[in-house]
């Protein structure tokens, strides 16, 4: 939320975050020796920095399209 996220966008990454840590495990990916906290949140912050990356690029497209001239 400190990075101008939103309580539905919180609950989203971390549920994604789980369900690819979930899915690492599945297939034997994950190491035990590392620390399972430490290993989500470094999931759920690529997700959130993706995600940003994304809207971003959503946002920039959109105002590129908003000065073309219709003509």
């Amino acid at each position: 939320k400190k990075n101008s996220g939103r309580n539905e966008d919180c609950d989203d990454i971390f549920q994604d975050a789980i369900l690819l840590f979930y899915k690492q495990v599945k297939l034997g990916r994950f190491n035990p020796d590392h620390d399972i906290a430490g290993y989500i949140y470094s999931i759920g912050r690529n997700l959130w920095i993706n995600k940003t990356k994304r809207d971003i690029k959503i946002v920039n497209g959109y105002s590129e399209l908003k000065n073309i001239d219709p003509k």
